[in-house]
């Protein structure tokens, strides 16, 4: 009786190759390896099918009727494998799903405008849904599989996300011409803390930004 629980995927790509070649010193060249060592693995794999799988002829080896049986479902099962083990290759082309991001209004425009435009000339077929980020809800979001990716500043997000930096950009302040207490270009710190401020807040309610916590520090 065949013993199949201890055997050698590696043994069936022998079989594979020695079906198709019919010789063992096509087949080992083919399997990059010598000789000696097809010969040990055929044995071995006699030894586990309990069978001569092959005998030799005048012209090569000759398959027994049990090795002709087992040759297509052999062949299938290693097709079947590589297909797993090989990497799917992404063709942006022909592509069809879902991502749903989370994005201010702000990163809508700046990022996802000229994304958008892109993906539509490099993968038509994929679509895009996108969301108002809640800064408290994106990891519970995240872990609920409701949204793919969040477009957010490194201050507001969760430190158990997996996060990268896109670009870096510098605060600049605005204030009307002819202002009576800022002159010129420049402005120092002190000056700055004690002008009025105009802070938006997509969420509502909130009356300290980033700018207030880098001031803290």
């Amino acid at each position: 009786m065949a013993n199949l629980k201890h055997l050698d995927l590696n043994l069936l790509r022998v079989f594979d190759t020695l079906m198709d070649e019919r010789n063992v010193s096509r087949a080992a060249e083919r399997l990059s390896v010598s000789q000696p060592a097809v010969s040990g693995m055929l044995t071995r794999l006699r030894d586990s099918l309990d069978d001569p799988l092959f005998i030799r002829g005048q012209h090569g080896m000759i398959p027994t009727e049990r090795a002709l049986e087992l040759a297509a479902p052999i062949k299938k099962v290693l097709q079947d494998i590589d297909q797993i083990i090989t990497p799917v290759e992404f063709i942006p082309q022909e592509a069809h799903f879902t991502v749903t991001i989370a994005a201010t209004d702000y990163a809508l425009q700046v990022i996802l405008t000229p994304f958008l435009k892109q993906l539509s000339l490099q993968a038509p077929h994929i679509k895009v849904d996108v969301r108002m980020i809640q800064d408290s809800t994106v990891q519970e979001q995240m872990e609920r599989g409701l949204i793919d990716f969040a477009l957010m500043t490194p201050n507001t997000a969760p430190p158990m996300l997996r996060a990268k930096t896109l670009f870096q950009e510098d605060y600049v302040c605005v204030v009307r011409q002819e202002h009576p207490t800022v002159q010129g270009d420049a402005m120092d710190l002190d000056t700055f803390c004690r002008l009025d401020h105009a802070l938006v807040s997509y969420s509502g309610g909130a009356f300290s930004g980033a700018t207030d916590q880098a001031l803290k520090t």
